[in-house]
């Protein structure tokens, strides 16, 4: 990646920290005054890493002209993406088994029901959700990248709109469904919901964003022409917009999930054209690679580490304050990293691990 985009690497460290934020949890309840501080503050992140990747992944591609060099790259790009996911599934195998709560998912079955429970948690969920509690992002980027960007020109223009609009409606039905439907046509909505696709953890989600990535890349120069106040009213207005959101589905009764917020995914768009602004673009950040893959390596272990420090408080009733266990979340996810880092300059392949 070009220098001209090291702002682009500190969006994502703090990205990667908000989702850390999301996992470790320290406020009570969405409906509380900082619960609805940390929904703000942090349901923007995945949707922004999409973007990131859509917008690069295009970069990459508008060098390639030829239709093997142009496949090569996807071909390359997308192992590349499934040997991380392969690492990480190998070392949370453990983690699987026990997920959030601590308990093992599988000791109340045996026999064909224990196989099934197995092949369907280590492998199905690959496709259509979380796999180690954490890897969907993974799955629907590489399935992502494959569905958008096989197809170039107008075909691609054609998939990326209707993902777009698909995407829209899903989104507005998983954060108002509750208040909008009612009867029959909720429990058809809820039926969908659950058992063809979860929208928030699947290539639903990545495809439309990949895209608005794209969109970025090819529209840069018209786009670097709006004036860098106006995208900082944009960060500010958009965050501010989360907060009522928030408010709005909790007074009208909640909503299924909160995952992605409309006006997250708003405040990641403009968060990513203040990181190619052209008045960004000569920003210099020392150690910006470092940062691009501690930002990847935060993302992937915080799940093993969030879910261990829990484990350990359950078991012996330490750490109970959950913004101590927050602090004590990012301290050992940096320090691994730091270690991990130093030891991939003799061995290469622990590189894998972000």
């Amino acid at each position: 990646m070009s220098k001209k985009y090291d702002l682009v690497d500190v969006f994502r460290v703090f990205a990667a920290i908000s989702v850390v934020l999301i996992h470790s949890w320290p406020a009570g309840s969405y409906s509380s005054s900082f619960g609805n501080v940390i929904v703000a503050l942090s349901r923007y992140a995945v949707p922004f890493f999409f973007i990131v990747t859509g917008f690069f992944v295009s970069k990459s591609l508008s060098k390639r002209n030829n239709k093997r060099e142009y496949f090569g790259y996807i071909k390359k790009y997308v192992s590349r993406i499934f040997l991380l996911y392969i690492v990480w599934w190998v070392i949370y195998i453990p983690n699987t088994a026990v997920r959030w709560s601590g308990k093992n998912q599988f000791a109340a079955y045996e026999g064909p029901e224990l196989y099934w429970k197995l092949f369907r948690s280590y492998f199905l969920n690959f496709f259509t959700g979380s796999t180690f509690t954490g890897s969907w992002y993974l799955s629907a980027t590489i399935l992502g990248v494959i569905i958008l960007f096989v197809f170039r020109g107008k075909k691609r223009d054609f998939v990326g709109l209707f993902s777009l609009l698909l995407f829209i409606g899903v989104l507005i039905l998983g954060n108002y469904g509750k208040a909008l439907l009612h009867g029959d046509v909720l429990s058809k909505w809820i039926w969908f919901r659950q058992n063809i696709t979860n929208p928030s953890q699947s290539f639903f989600t990545s495809v439309p964003l990949l895209y608005i990535g794209n969109l970025i890349h090819r529209f840069e120069a018209w786009i670097n022409r709006i004036d860098i106040r106006w995208l900082f009213l944009g960060l500010i207005g958009s965050s501010f917009m989360i907060f009522k959101e928030n408010q709005l589905w909790l007074r009208l009764g909640g909503q299924f999930e909160n995952d992605e917020m409309v006006f997250g995914v708003v405040f990641a768009i403009v968060l990513m054209l203040v990181g190619i602004n052209k008045i960004n673009k000569g920003i210099a950040v020392p150690y910006a690679a470092s940062l691009r893959k501690f930002s990847s390596f935060m993302y992937l272990s915080q799940f093993g580490v969030i879910i261990g420090i829990r484990l350990i408080s359950n078991r012996y009733q330490i750490l109970t304050n959950t913004m101590t266990r927050l602090y004590l979340d990012i301290v050992v996810i940096v320090v691994l990293f730091m270690f991990f880092s130093q030891l991939s300059k003799k061995f290469k392949k622990i590189e894998y691990l972000w």
